[in-house]
């Protein structure tokens, strides 16, 4: 038999000496889960749902593909169908919990992460402040009387996560600028300690998102993926979240930032569905905390305003009947699981 080219390359890949192409590395395709938030009426309102049971199901039967709600404190028992459920179903859960404020609140907070971890959680959220910064303090006194405070938080909470070997993700919650998070991020310097990357928060602070996203894109551990609209007031502008794709954020391009700098493979959506938050940064008491931001970064987020604005109105709860907000509530969450599907994994 003669050897044409045909046979030898045969031959030789027979033999294995040829190397078989290879596809270029692709990052895994994205899993969407739910942040308990994004259910907030339906949790208010339909007491069973706070069960994390009950609420990954109802999760995953809309097609998530898990969920991050809290659990009681060594709730072991529940815990374990959890942890059950999602290796039935192939669901994620992520934990919840609260920071500890002093020594006295460091059992309690333990006690959480156990929990979290007994159910399968690697990563666990909090927050320093539940409210906002430019409500909640009134002089920048108190403010750095809460920076203060966090910073102690953080050092209770860090080796807790450490000893019991789960990520804290910490919420840029409309407390700290992005800078301002980052430098306690590096003071402390923990594989324990990271970012749970709200994508809207921070633009309530006069922060963009692709900033808000590259400043903490290395420490994120956890996301809440939300799509965000604006419109002017009087004093100043309203935010509102609003269903995946139909704000004014490129969510492809800061996931796939967020992905260049941390191999995220699951992500939570947050769709919170309520009245538009007032950011009244037109008016003096909006800069009691917040002396170290210019005039030009005001300048530069009302002239965004003024050009990402939507043509048609924010979405506004008060005023309707119960049953309709919860089918609107459901409704939202719903877009955001069908865009993310489509269009972002």
């Amino acid at each position: 038999m003669s050897l044409t080219r045909r046979t030898l390359l045969a031959a030789n890949a027979a033999a294995g000496t040829i190397p078989t192409p290879t596809r270029s590395a692709q990052p895994p395709k994205l899993r969407f889960g739910i942040a308990s938030t994004t259910y907030a009426q339906h949790l208010s309102r339909k007491p069973e749902l706070k069960d994390p049971v009950a609420f990954l199901k109802f999760c995953a039967d809309r097609g998530a593909a898990g969920a991050q709600i809290p659990l009681q404190p060594n709730d072991l028992p529940r815990a374990e169908r959890v942890r059950a459920l999602c290796a039935e179903r192939g669901l994620t859960y992520e934990g919840q919990v609260r920071m500890p404020r002093e020594k006295a609140d460091l059992e309690r907070f333990e006690a959480e992460l156990r929990a979290a971890k007994a159910a399968g959680a690697s990563v666990a959220r909090s927050v320093l402040l539940s409210g906002r910064r430019y409500e909640t303090f009134r002089t920048a006194e108190e403010f750095r009387t809460f920076r203060t405070q966090s910073l102690a938080a953080l050092e209770l909470a860090e080796p807790a996560a450490a000893r019991n070997r789960i990520k804290l993700a910490v919420e840029n919650h409309k407390d700290f600028r992005a800078g301002e998070q980052v430098e306690w991020l590096r003071r402390l310097s923990s594989e324990w300690l990271g970012v749970c990357l709200d994508t809207g928060n921070n633009m309530a602070l006069l922060e963009s998102a692709e900033e808000t996203t590259a400043a903490l894109s290395p420490y994120t551990r956890s996301v809440h993926l939300k799509d965000m609209a604006t419109e002017p007031y009087e004093e100043g502008f309203l935010l509102s979240e609003v269903p995946l794709g139909k704000g004014v954020l490129d969510l492809r391009a800061l996931l796939n930032r967020m992905r260049a700098s941390h191999p995220l493979t699951y992500i939570n959506i947050e769709m919170i569905t309520r009245d538009p938050l007032k950011i009244p940064c037109l008016t003096p008491g909006y800069w009691e905390t917040l002396t170290d931001v210019s005039g030009a970064r005001l300048a530069g987020a009302l002239r965004s305003v003024k050009e990402l604005t939507a043509g048609r109105p924010l979405p506004r709860e008060s005023g309707l009947p119960p049953d309709e907000r919860l089918a609107r509530e459901d409704r939202f969450a719903r877009e955001c699981l069908s865009y993310a599907h489509q269009q972002l994994a």
